[in-house]
Order: C-alpha cells, then structure tokens, then sequence
C-alpha cells in the first residue's frame, strides 16, 4: 500500500456540520468540492476556523478517495447526506494543518471593496498594486 498523498490547499468552507462531536465540512477550492473532517481539537483551538464562509490555508493534509461499501439490493432506498458522497475526495484535517483562517469579519465592509476592485483589475489585466 502507498500511505496517502498529503496536500498544501486553500478552501472555502461551504457548509458545516457537528455529528456526535464530530465536525465535519464541504470546502471547495478552484479544482472542485471536497469533504473535510476536522480533529476535534481543531475546532477548540480555532474555533473561528470551522465556520461556514472561512477560507482556511491548510498544510499536509492528508486526501483520499472514498470508497462506496456494497449495499444489498432489496435495501431500501435512503436519503444520501452530503456528508456520504463518495463521489467527492475526503480531506483529514489536524490542528497543525490548519495554518492560517479568514474569517469574513477580519476586514470591514471598506477593506473588502478594495480587495475585491484590485483583485478584479488584476483579473482584467489592468495591473495592480
């Protein structure tokens, strides 16, 4: 067996959810959506950073594929979470992987605008700071 690849990301968290304890987390990054479970110690440490809307820089975090286990034919038919989507990769989030986090009000309303202006001229071609 090859041990898991890990990865340097930056990813949006969509959507988060608290199972039993267990923080779980649909991120997204320019290549597509993945699922996230995060150590609980992750959300004690930082707990602005397993926010729905937070970007998070993470470093070596180890990413998977999941796998469907087989299901029986005469099962019926249940609700699939999104947290059970096997079609997406599946990302372990540890307390030092979690590197650095934005969170939407670090910056005002102003601070944004700006950011957003200078990051769509830099897309245009206009240049930049």
């Amino acid at each position: 067996l090859t041990p898991p690849k890990r990865w340097h990301l930056v990813v949006l968290l969509r959507k988060v959810e608290s199972i039993a304890g267990e923080l779980t987390a649909l991120v997204e990054d320019p290549t597509g959506e993945a699922i996230a479970t995060f150590d609980r110690e992750v959300g004690s440490l930082h707990p602005k950073a397993v926010m729905e809307g937070t970007v998070l820089l993470l470093t070596n975090v180890v990413a998977w594929r999941a796998i469907e286990a087989p299901t029986s034919i005469s099962a019926p038919k249940r609700r699939r979470l999104w947290t059970s989507d096997t079609s997406k990769p599946r990302l372990l989030v540890v307390p030092r992987g979690v590197a650095r986090y934005f969170v939407a009000s670090d910056s005002s309303a102003e601070e944004t605008a700006a950011l957003l202006a200078e990051a769509r001229s830099t897309i245009s071609g206009g240049g930049g700071a």
